[in-house]
Order: C-alpha cells, then sequence, then structure tokens
C-alpha cells in the first residue's frame, strides 16, 4: 500500500491555501451557489495504483482527464489539480448534497479502476472578501 509522511488533512490545507487573488478571482462565491454545496475530494493512490509509474502512465489517467473535462463543462468542476509530488490530486466541486458528491467521485474512472482512493469531504467555504471588505470599513 502506498504510504505517506503527511496526513490527508495537510494536503486539504495545501489546496486550500491557494494565494488570495486567485481565490478571490476563481472561488464560488458562498452566497451565489444556488442551492449547491462545495465538496473537496483528495485523491490518493489506490490498490489499482501501478508502483513505479509516474501519474501521467496510469492506464487510467486520461478517463480521468476527461471525466474532469466534463465535469468542468458541466460547471460541477471548479478546481482541481495534481499534488506538486505527482501522487494523488484534489478536485473541488459542486453538488446537491452529500448523495450527489459520492456519485460524482464514485462514476470517476480512476476511482473506478482503483487507481485512486478518495477522502470527500462537504468543504464549508467562507466570503473573504466580504469578511475582508467589513474588516477594513471598521
Amino acid at each position: 500500500t502506498y504510504r505517506t509522511s503527511r496526513p490527508v488533512a495537510a494536503e486539504i490545507c495545501a489546496v486550500a491555501s491557494a494565494p488570495t487573488a486567485l481565490a478571490q478571482l476563481n472561488a464560488p462565491d458562498p452566497a451565489k451557489l444556488d442551492g449547491k454545496r462545495v465538496y473537496l475530494v483528495v485523491y490518493l493512490p489506490g490498490p489499482g495504483w501501478i508502483h513505479g509509474k509516474s501519474m501521467q502512465e496510469q492506464p487510467p489517467l486520461k478517463d480521468h482527464g476527461r471525466y474532469m473535462l466534463q465535469l468542468y463543462r458541466q460547471g460541477v468542476l471548479q478546481f482541481a489539480g495534481r499534488f506538486g509530488d505527482n501522487i494523488g490530486g484534489a478536485m473541488a466541486f459542486l453538488a446537491a448534497d452529500d448523495a450527489e458528491a459520492s456519485a460524482i467521485v464514485a462514476a470517476d474512472p480512476a476511482v473506478t479502476s482503483g487507481m485512486f482512493t478518495h477522502q470527500l469531504r462537504s468543504w464549508e467555504l467562507q466570503p473573504w472578501a466580504d469578511i475582508a471588505a467589513r474588516s477594513t470599513a471598521r
């Protein structure tokens, strides 16, 4: 099995600590989610991961990429990318509820193939632009 010296929570923090300017330009506004919730999934090597091969060499990667593009075109995918060590990645996406979020991740070819295992979490975004504006008005 794949082992990491960093806990998954550290990976989530790495994803969540994007530069402020990027987050302000691209993050979904919590007030405008239209009844959807934001979810974060962390992908890590699963039982189907071929050890000794990079992520780009894993057979299901192209299908996974096509699936991510489909989610993006549907307005579901908000952010996604691989980790700096090229082993696993994360995706922030929109879903109506936990069941829909689970179904989205379960349908990912990288998950169905066993290339990735995952941890799925509901993510409560803070309206940082509003918070910053209120704090400078004081």
